[in-house]
C-alpha cells in the first residue's frame, strides 16, 4: 500500500476567518497516475480548526472494470463514504449517507487529510472529483 498526495488538481481548502464557509473541489486522474490495489490518496488537505460539513465524489470517467474506494481520514478510512463505485456511469455522484460515521460532518482540531482508499483492484482509467464544503467555526 502506497500513500500518494502529489497528483490532485483543483481547489484545495484555503484559510478561512471565523464564521466563514468555503468549498473544495479536486480532480483525481488515475489515467495520468495509475494506482495499485489498496493505495491511499491524500486528496484534500484539511487545516487545524476546520469543520468539514460534507464530502461527495463525482465520477467523471468510469474505470472500465470493477473498482471501488472508501473516503475518510486518518481516524476512519470510510468515515465519509463506505463504498464508491469507480466504474459508475459518468456524472454519478455519491453523497454522505446517514450510516457513515461523518454524515453530519467532522471537526478537525489538528491538520489532517481527506483520503481515498482504493479497493483490491488497481485503478488506471478513472477520473473523479472529490468536492465538499467546510467552515471555520466561531470560537466561544
Amino acid at each position: 500500500m502506497a500513500i500518494r498526495d502529489e497528483f490532485t488538481k483543483g481547489k484545495q481548502p484555503h484559510e478561512l476567518r471565523q464564521g466563514q464557509v468555503g468549498h473544495f473541489s479536486v480532480i483525481l486522474d488515475f489515467s495520468a497516475d495509475n494506482m495499485d490495489a489498496s493505495d491511499v490518496v491524500e486528496a484534500v488537505k484539511i487545516g487545524a480548526g476546520i469543520t468539514v460539513l460534507s464530502v461527495s465524489v463525482r465520477v467523471v470517467t468510469a474505470e472500465g472494470g470493477t473498482s471501488t474506494a472508501t473516503v475518510g481520514d486518518g481516524d476512519d478510512a470510510d468515515g465519509y463514504e463506505g463504498s464508491i463505485n469507480l466504474n459508475a456511469s459518468a456524472g454519478t455522484i455519491t453523497k454522505v449517507l446517514e450510516a457513515d460515521a461523518y454524515s453530519v460532518g467532522k471537526h478537525y482540531s489538528s491538520a489532517d487529510t481527506i483520503d481515498l482508499t482504493l479497493s483490491a483492484n488497481a485503478v488506471d482509467t478513472a477520473v473523479i472529483e472529490v468536492f465538499g464544503t467546510y467552515c471555520k467555526p466561531v470560537s466561544g
